[in-house]
């Protein structure tokens, strides 16, 4: 991968809520075989559903302004059935995006959770109390023409701990990728097993306190209203990776850039990304029964 640069080139977007967004600071290739073979192939379940939706700042937004918000939003869940939902806000890190100012991000345990949650969402009214109680604040996806893309996603790596809202900006890249024509699945899988897992563990003892984790993202069409801005073309999977914070990242680059050529030479061999897309962000809600 190009980490695939992995380390100096990945992702993750991941951020802001089920009717309105936040601060605090998203086509299938042609391949064989086709997506939903390749979803097994990686993993046999994936371990989450997560959502990103699309949001824009209003004229009233502001990271003190937002604060309360989020408050809000976080006590409107609280008062719902408990579905494991956790949540996060991303923000474009050193760039801009003509298609939103930030997405907020909805980790579930599964698609059947997420239909439950926004339909339950849908009839309390929760939507409309916000916005009348922070008008011009926020506005996300799937309002006002914001994409939504739904992902399940796969892991074989696990956060070293559970972020809170107390973290300062944690980092987040995302590449969109594509299997190499004629690669199958099941190399990919092998190759992140068998050698860039024991790879990471070596990581681990270079760099104290490592935080690094990886996801592969599958994105649901049915759910998902749109092509991701972000994508440059066709895509298989999205790749990406995650550090505790912004130095930590530097850190794991630079460590990459020393240590990491020949591990990326095999992944150039099996799949094709684009460049890496960097976030700022932010933890939105701790699921109520963690």
């Amino acid at each position: 991968m190009k980490r695939l640069k992995l380390l100096t080139t990945l992702v993750s977007i991941v951020a802001l809520g089920l009717a309105g967004c936040a601060d605090s600071e998203n086509a299938v290739s042609e391949v064989t075989p086709p997506p939903a073979p390749i979803q097994a192939e990686v993993r046999s379940e994936p371990i989450a559903y997560v959502e990103y939706l699309q949001c824009r700042f209003g004229e009233n937004y502001s990271p003190e302004s937002f604060a309360p918000y989020l408050a809000a939003w976080n006590a409107e869940i609280d008062d719902m059935t408990d579905r494991g939902l956790s949540a996060f806000g991303y923000l474009p890190n050193d760039w801009r995006s003509d298609a939103f100012d930030g997405v907020w991000v909805l980790r579930w345990n599964d698609k059947e959770s997420r239909d439950a949650g926004w339909q339950e969402y849908a009839a309390s009214g929760a939507a409309e109390r916000l916005r009348e109680e922070y008008p011009g604040l926020i506005e996300c996806a799937p309002n006002d023409g914001l994409d939504l893309f739904a992902f399940n996603t796969y892991s074989q790596k696990s956060p070293t701990k559970t972020w809170t809202q107390q973290n300062p900006p944690y980092a987040a890249t995302m590449q969109f990728c594509s299997m190499i024509d004629g690669k199958a699945p099941s190399v990919l899988r092998d190759h992140v097993t068998d050698e860039f897992l024991p790879y990471l563990k070596a990581t681990d003892a270079r760099i104290k306190d490592n935080t690094y984790w990886y996801q592969v993202a599958f994105m649901d069409e049915d759910t998902s209203t749109g092509d991701p801005s972000t994508a440059t073309g066709e895509f298989d999977f999205v790749w990406m990776n995650f550090w505790e914070t912004l130095d930590q990242q530097s850190e794991g680059s630079a460590d990459w850039a020393e240590h990491g050529a020949a591990m990326q030479a095999k992944f150039d061999e099996i799949i094709q990304c684009g460049d890496e897309i960097p976030y700022r962000g932010h933890y939105f809600r701790t699921p109520a029964n963690s």
